[in-house]
C-alpha cells in the first residue's frame, strides 16, 4: 500500500472515530464539530461539502466554553454558556447525528475500496 493511501486510511479512521463518539454521546456536539471541522483541512475540495455543517457549528459556537478553556471562566458565566451550549446542542443535535451517520457510511466504502485495491 502506497504512503498516499497510508495516510487516507488514517485520515479516515479518524473522521469515523470522531463521528462515532459524537453518536455515541461520548463527544458533544460541539466538541466533536470544532474536531471535525479542523480535520476537514486535511481533505481536498471535492469533501468539503461533507464537512460543512461541522465548519458552521465551529464557527458559530466560537463565544461558547467548551473544553478546558471552561477552566479561566467563573462559576455564574459557565452557568449561563451552559444553558446557551444546550440549546445549541440540542438545535444541532438530529442534523449532526445524521451527517455523522453519512459521513462514516461514505468512509466505510471508501476504506473496503482503498484496500481491496491493495489485494
Amino acid at each position: 500500500m502506497t504512503d498516499d493511501k497510508q495516510k487516507k486510511l488514517l485520515l479516515y479512521k479518524e473522521v469515523i472515530f470522531i463521528a462515532s463518539n459524537i453518536l455515541s454521546g461520548q463527544t458533544g456536539i460541539i466538541s466533536g464539530s470544532r474536531s471535525l471541522s479542523w480535520i476537514s483541512h486535511k481533505f481536498d475540495g471535492n469533501r468539503q461539502d461533507d464537512f460543512q455543517l461541522f465548519t458552521l457549528i465551529d464557527s458559530d459556537s466560537d463565544d461558547l466554553a467548551i473544553g478546558p478553556e471552561r477552566d479561566y471562566w467563573a462559576k455564574e458565566q459557565l452557568a449561563k454558556q451552559d444553558i446557551k451550549i444546550e440549546n445549541f446542542e440540542t438545535f444541532y443535535k438530529e442534523d449532526v447525528l445524521n451527517t455523522c451517520r453519512d459521513l462514516i457510511r461514505q468512509l466505510e466504502t471508501e476504506i473496503v475500496e482503498l484496500t481491496q485495491d491493495c489485494d
